[in-house]
C-alpha cells in the first residue's frame, strides 16, 4: 500500500519540494502514547476520540491547558516547574538565559486578515 501511494505522490510537489511519504506510525508507538495519556488521566481509553468525548478525561485537559500549546503548524508540550504536578520530572537545565531560552514558548502564527484561513509568514 505504501509503495502504492508513494507512486501515486511522487509527482506532487509543495514549495517546489517533492511530497515525502512517511510510513505508519507502529503499533508500540501507539501502545506507549496510550500508555502515556493513561499516567495523566486514569479515565483515559482508546475510545476518546472527538471532542465530545473530552469531558471523560478531566485530567488530560487540564494537563493539555497548562503544558500545551498548539498552533496550525505544531503541537509542542513543556514542562512546569510546579512540585504538586506529578507528571513532570525536574527541569536540569541550569536557572538564567539558558533556561529562560528553553522554556520559552512557542509563538503562536498571526492570521492573515487579507486570506481568510491563512498565516502571516514571520
Amino acid at each position: 500500500c505504501k509503495k502504492f501511494v508513494e507512486e501515486r505522490f511522487s509527482r506532487l510537489e509543495m514549495d517546489k519540494r517533492p511530497v515525502m511519504v512517511e510510513p505508519k506510525v507502529s503499533e508500540e508507538k501507539v501502545k506507549n502514547m496510550h500508555d502515556i495519556l493513561r499516567k495523566i488521566d486514569s479515565k483515559y481509553d482508546t475510545s476518546v476520540k472527538c471532542t465530545v468525548d473530552l469531558k471523560k478525561v478531566p485530567d488530560l485537559i487540564k494537563f493539555y491547558n497548562s503544558h500545551c500549546v498548539y498552533t496550525p503548524y505544531s503541537l509542542s508540550v513543556l514542562k512546569c516547574e510546579k512540585q504538586e504536578c506529578g507528571f513532570c520530572k525536574p527541569i536540569r537545565t541550569p536557572e538564567g538565559s539558558l533556561r529562560d531560552l528553553v522554556l520559552q514558548r512557542q509563538p503562536t502564527p498571526r492570521i492573515d486578515p487579507q486570506r481568510p484561513g491563512h498565516f502571516l509568514k514571520r
